[in-house]
């Protein structure tokens, strides 16, 4: 399990320093400007923010410090919450790149907001009732019945 751990935690910081990179790349170049590089850059932001904190939760699993079990709980929020902000972000994306060739409609974008919003609501009640994951006593993510609808 060692190894496994080691393994994740470099992929995960491997991938958060390509998307720095990109991002810094992104913000020199003349794309910044246009509006499907500014949600790139904010996917990518995000897409960082979830690979960091999954690396924290690996780098932290079953330590006990105080610090530790705050780093673990903080990480698996972000890690759920920033996943349904990526997808809405992304749709986005995909909405503003296909408008600025042929006229489509923006209702996507709204209703994907709406819904990714309520994805995290469900992921902030999950954190008091265990609906789609606990941290259990030895400060170890497990996941609940009620993962499933996370996937959804």
């Amino acid at each position: 399990m060692g190894n496994i751990k080691y393994i994740n935690i470099a992929l995960e910081l491997f991938g958060s320093l390509l998307s720095l990179i990109i991002i810094v790349s992104l913000s020199i170049s003349e794309s910044r400007r246009m509006p499907t590089g500014r949600i790139f850059m904010r996917v990518l932001i995000c897409h960082m923010v979830i690979l960091l904190s999954d690396a924290l939760a690996w780098i932290f699993k079953g330590n006990m410090a105080l610090h530790a079990v705050v780093i673990v709980r903080v990480s698996n929020f972000l890690v759920f919450s920033f996943g349904y902000i990526v997808l809405a972000l992304f749709t986005d994306y995909l909405i503003t790149n296909i408008g600025s060739k042929a006229e489509i409609s923006r209702k996507p974008i709204r209703l994907m907001y709406l819904l990714c919003g309520a994805a995290v609501l469900l992921v902030v009640i999950s954190q008091f009732t265990g609906l789609f994951y606990i941290i259990d006593e030895t400060n170890v993510y497990h996941r609940q019945p009620g993962f499933w609808l996370s996937q959804v």
